[in-house]
This record gives structure tokens, sequence and C-alpha cells, in this order.
């Protein structure tokens, strides 16, 4: 299955386009840019993207509001945990498509919207 797929540069092509010129909203999103640069990096292709992202993560820390007295800072909750907050009926498979659904409907459900 591996040997099957595509590698990230003709990948990237593809996904780009999806992402240029729009605001991308991940949980956690330093970790999935870090892997893009990275992915770039194995293959020595600079890095030269400047995307609109929002970060989900410290928003949702904030919508929950519970203190972390350790970190000084709001309490982090796994995806899973801000799924399962509002009840959404969606897996957590860890998974891109999986984990950007329930992202969204986090999202969503925060702004007060149907998912």
């Amino acid at each position: 299955m591996v040997a099957a797929t595509q590698n990230w540069l003709v990948q990237w092509t593809t996904i780009r386009n999806y992402l240029y010129g729009r605001t991308i909203a991940a949980y956690n999103a330093p970790f999935d840019l870090r892997m893009m640069q990275q992915s770039h990096a194995a293959y020595k292709f600079p890095w030269r993207e400047n995307f609109k992202v929002v970060d989900v993560l410290p928003l949702y820390s904030d919508y929950r509001g519970v203190w972390n007295p350790v970190r000084g800072s709001m309490k982090y909750f796994k995806l899973e945990e801000a799924g399962a907050s509002f009840q959404i009926a969606l897996p957590n498979a860890h998974r891109s498509t999986a984990d950007s659904l329930l992202t969204r409907a986090v999202l969503h459900a925060m702004a007060g919207q149907p998912y």
C-alpha cells in the first residue's frame, strides 16, 4: 500500500490548491504545520507558505474555561474530549479526514451553529 502512494511533492500541489487563499482551522495547528514543513524538508523542498491558520485547540480551551494552575493558562483538551463535550457523534480516528470533520464540528458547536 505504501509503495503505491504518491510522494509528498506530487500530493502537495493538490493540497496547496485547497489551502491557498483560505483561512485554515485545525486542532493543534502548530503540529499540522510542522508535519507539512518536515515533509517538505524530507524532499529538500523549501517551505515558503504563509497560510492564515486558526488553531481551534486554544479557542476550545478558552471556551471551556478550565484553569490549569500548573501551566498558568487554560487547560488543553484532546480533540475527542472537545467533541464529546458537545455530544458530537463523529469519531476521532486520528486520521486526517475524521479529525478535520470533528474539528469543524467542534468549531461550529462553539459558535452555536449546526455541524
